[in-house]
């Protein structure tokens, strides 16, 4: 009996990814501690601002995955439309840093303060490894097959 899996090893792979930027989406992107360290604080994940950009970056993974032969690595349209979106995963999650990073110098020497989150880390490197993988620099070995047990 022969093991067929229903999606291209590569693109399994691409989804894997996609949500691993997906839970780097849930986590904080910034938290922002209260004055001197005492007093309330809060984060905010990737669900707002330029978040949206890696959020649409992870759709477009998603449905170029999904979309035509599954059995088949992505053809030249869908490498495409996949390598831009997880370029858009980058350039989203970039931008944010940027953004949190700049508030964060302006907060200054206040006590308190704007950091960058574990979430806007995670969603830049997903989003690089998915690029790697699709223009094909980072390659997948071949699965071993398997013999038949009597």
């Amino acid at each position: 009996m022969e093991n067929k899996t229903s999606i291209h090893q590569k693109k399994m792979f691409a989804l894997i990814i996609g949500g691993a930027a997906l839970l780097g989406m849930i986590l904080p992107w910034a938290t922002v501690s209260g004055y001197g360290g005492f007093g309330g604080g809060s984060s905010s994940n990737g669900f707002g601002g330029w978040g949206f950009l890696s959020l649409l970056g992870i759709v477009g993974v998603v449905v170029a995955s999904l979309l035509g032969d599954k059995l088949q690595d992505y053809d030249k349209n869908m490498k495409i439309v996949a390598m831009s979106s997880f370029g858009a995963i980058i350039l989203g999650a970039f931008i944010g840093m940027m953004q949190v990073s700049s508030a964060g110098s302006r907060m200054g020497g206040f006590g308190g303060g704007i950091k960058t989150g574990i979430g806007i880390f995670l969603t830049i490197l997903a989003g690089a490894a998915g690029l790697l993988l699709v223009a094909g620099i980072i390659k997948i070995p071949p699965k071993k097959p398997t013999t038949p047990s009597k």
